[in-house]
């Protein structure tokens, strides 16, 4: 299956609320907004998603010692936070259990999947060898690879930016323009789900605004494209 096709098969999955599946870790299942606003709290979700998607920019910005800047890995940065502060480890655990909807058990070798049971001789582990796999299917999920969806963390030492559009503000946007979706049944669309509708009510608005300036003179912009092409 070629990169293009695997391409329309995650976007097909994540459109219809399915889990996207790595082999090391299973199946990853995308948060619903009530589980997101209610169950876990914003603030929390944006802390530990932070986290789990880290990169090598965050631990530039975030680390003083340049001396170990090139043997460090996110994993690593994640835990050896895990390590140090309690709250931390406490965040990346409910962040996995929610995203993996299992058991996670933290330990020197990593975090393990799945109920103790001593009658069991393996079990999955969250590693060095799988950890940037997972953030790579955390941020297409949360739309962390979008310019709408920004997550930051309270470890982030990365100045926040105003600019940012707040969930909440897309929620009640989306609710407030969309034909079908209110907030009686939003929160049981995901954060893809949401971002997806959010930028195609933008394209909708964005495609008539250039149509109705044509109709009055206005020139013709050569990038304007119809509100279903491809966001």
């Amino acid at each position: 299956m070629d990169d293009k096709i695997k391409e329309l098969d995650i976007e097909s999955r994540l459109l219809l609320n399915s889990p996207l599946y790595i082999e090391s870790i299973g199946s990853i299942y995308p948060l619903l907004l009530d589980e997101i606003l209610i169950k876990i709290g914003i603030s929390d979700y944006n802390e530990f998603l932070g986290l789990l998607c880290c990169n090598k920019e965050d631990l530039i910005a975030n680390i003083e010692n340049e001396d170990i800047l090139d043997e460090i890995t996110p994993y690593l940065y994640v835990q050896t936070l895990c390590k140090s502060k309690e709250k931390v480890m406490k965040l990346i655990l409910l962040g996995l259990e929610s995203f993996l909807k299992q058991k996670i058990s933290y330990t020197n070798f990593g975090f393990m999947i799945g109920e103790f049971n001593p009658d069991k001789p393996e079990y999955l582990i969250i590693n060095e060898d799988n950890f940037d796999e997972l953030a790579k299917v955390l941020k297409i999920q949360n739309c962390l690879n979008s310019k709408v969806n920004k997550p930051k963390n309270s470890f982030d030492n990365k100045e926040k930016n105003v600019d940012d559009n707040n969930l909440n503000d897309i929620i009640s946007a989306v609710c407030a323009k969309h034909p079908s979706i209110n907030l009686l049944n939003i929160g049981n669309l995901t954060i893809y789900q949401l971002i997806d509708q959010f930028k195609r009510l933008n394209a909708i608005d964005t495609y008539h605004i250039n149509i109705n300036s044509l109709i009055h003179g206005a020139s013709k912009d050569e990038s304007l494209k119809h509100w279903s092409s491809k966001l």
